[in-house]
């Protein structure tokens, strides 16, 4: 066992597997519990329901979904790209889902964001650094609770050599670079998953690309902190009924909005470029309702999406 927890696996056993027994084993992938639950981590900005963290991604390549950019960035329809606060929120779409009140920033869903890593993303260090191909993988990626960082480690367990660049470092020192384990090793200035421009395997994250390989969604491979980012969830409590006797609080709100750079904390007050902001990254072909269908219906579930989808499009 190496000491951060890892240990290459000698089989190619289906990722759905790997799931269920990581899931399902405490040792799995040589996670040794216990370790702290999801709401010791920082304030969830997913579901609850859906058991997604609340993190900026941190982690990864191209969304799954999201579209190229296009050649005339004059086509931006989102007006509220320049002036974006975290406080300030455009017209908002509500449904309830019975546990959920859920709120949407219909602005954001109609805008043309779109992940711009490998082509223009700037990073998050205090300089631009295109080049580099970082993006916003320089910090590592946060693990949410003890399931997800078992199955992060399993899965891991099942990455060629071929496609992960930093597979000697794994098998020599683990992925995990904390003693609990909820944290991902930052090997030569990024995340350990994050394969370097010019390898030969692919540039971007190692478990992005082995999804696409094995002809899965990398919402399913990759730490929920890494393909959430733009989406931000922020949660508050349900409000009390005054005809309830018992004083039961009602549904949780959940409002469904774009990160920006004041949620990053420390990172976003040093950090040179932030994706959400300006006119840069909202040159996609389809508008995020669209481009990040997989993301949104990971954070909120299919039904919600798809009656969120007739509200804002009409289909």
């Amino acid at each position: 066992m190496s000491p951060g927890g890892w240990k290459p696996s000698d089989s190619a056993p289906t990722a759905a597997s790997v799931r269920t027994r990581a899931l399902r084993s405490p040792t799995a992938g040589g996670i040794v519990p216990p370790v702290p639950s999801l709401r010791a981590s920082p304030p969830g900005a997913f579901s609850r329901r859906h058991g997604r963290p609340d993190m900026p991604r941190v982690v990864g390549v191209d969304h799954a979904g999201a579209d190229p950019p296009r050649d005339d960035p004059h086509e931006i329809d989102n007006e509220l790209s320049d002036q974006h606060d975290a406080a300030t929120l455009g017209d908002i779409e509500e449904i309830c889902d019975g546990e959920t009140i859920w709120r949407f920033d219909r602005d954001f869903l109609l805008s043309r964001w779109t992940c711009l890593w490998g082509r223009g993303c700037e990073g998050i260090e205090p300089e631009p650094a295109a080049h580099l191909g970082l993006g916003c993988c320089s910090v590592g990626a946060h693990l949410g609770d003890v399931d997800e960082a078992r199955l992060i480690s399993a899965l891991a367990a099942t990455l060629a050599p071929e496609i992960f660049e930093h597979h000697a470092q794994a098998v020599s020192g683990g992925v995990f670079g904390d003693a609990l384990r909820l944290h991902t090793r930052v090997v030569e200035g990024a995340c350990i998953f994050l394969n370097r421009p010019g390898f030969a395997g692919g540039a971007g994250c190692a478990l992005h690309l082995a999804a696409v390989e094995a002809g899965e969604s990398p919402v399913e491979w990759k730490p929920s902190v890494c393909w959430q980012l733009p989406i931000r969830v922020d949660w508050e409590p349900g409000a009390t009924d005054p005809d309830d006797p018992d004083g039961a609080p009602g549904p949780e709100v959940a409002t469904v909005r774009r990160w920006t750079r004041k949620d990053w904390g420390v990172v976003g007050e040093t950090m040179a470029w932030c994706c959400t902001e300006g006119p840069k990254a909202y040159v996609g072909e389809r508008p995020v309702i669209e481009s990040l269908a997989a993301e949104l219906q990971g954070v909120v579930g299919t039904e919600v999406y798809v009656e969120l989808r007739r509200r804002v499009t009409g289909t």
